[in-house]
């Protein structure tokens, strides 16, 4: 492993930060690397394996299909980020598809070596603990706005997870690049044509800025009360 790959994984995985036992030798040892192209299938739902995954740079999505080919998005997973973990602590079979929304350079890890490192180290046991509450909260959110939530509000509901996940000043925000509204459309149970409408709606009254692959909400803290007063009433 050419030792820049080396470096990556121990300083941008947050799980690993700090976690002196984990050192260059141990990726090294344990780790493989590996490359995926845009739009390979990494995983698939139901699959019987147990490896762990940690992305060094790139984006997946955590999808599902229905039977008659809906597509489902829970969650982009970005640089630092990690999957296949509830396989590897439970055994069971994976619960999503991942697959690759661009290039990305992977390390894939055996649960064997997972788990080890979770009974043998309090730090990255607890670390492991915190993301997976995270995670849970983030899929329960997400199932309030299912059940309770208008397509409309889900989608500002959304456009605000992408606002907070980035740096923005006086209240505006820019998405850029923002998901197309065939990739919001999958993250919010509806189809693209009903997020162009409220996307354009936003426009209308003054609340954003479209334009190619580019989306400026101008004013962050009102699309969030619009969204607060929803979920009131």
């Amino acid at each position: 492993m050419p030792d820049s790959e080396k470096r990556s994984i121990k300083q941008s995985i947050p799980l690993f930060e700090d976690i002196s036992e984990f050192d260059d030798n141990q990726f090294e040892r344990i780790c493989q690397i590996i490359h995926v192209n845009s739009g390979e299938t990494i995983l698939r739902k139901n699959d019987i394996s147990s490896d762990v995954f940690l992305v060094l740079n790139g984006i997946v999505l955590v999808c599902d299909y229905s039977i008659d080919g809906k597509e489902v998005t829970y969650f982009e997973i970005s640089n630092g980020g990690i999957f296949g973990e509830f396989a590897a602590i439970d055994g069971g079979p994976r619960s999503a598809s991942i697959e690759a929304k661009t290039e990305a350079l992977i390390a894939r890890m055996g649960a064997h070596d997972f788990r080890a490192l979770i009974a043998s180290n309090g730090t990255f046991g607890l670390r492991v603990a915190e993301h997976l509450v995270a995670k849970t909260r983030a899929l329960s959110q997400r199932i309030f706005e299912f059940s309770a939530l208008s397509v409309r509000h889900r989608l500002y509901a959304e456009i605000l997870r992408l606002c907070e996940a980035k740096s923005h000043q006086d209240g505006i925000c820019e998405l850029s690049p923002a998901p197309s509204h065939y990739e919001l459309a999958t993250r919010i149970a509806t189809h693209r044509e009903a997020v162009t409408k409220e996307l354009n709606r936003l426009v209308a009254i003054g609340l954003a800025r479209l334009e190619r692959r580019s989306i400026t909400i101008k004013d962050v803290p009102k699309l969030r009360r619009m969204v607060a007063e929803n979920d009131a009433g």
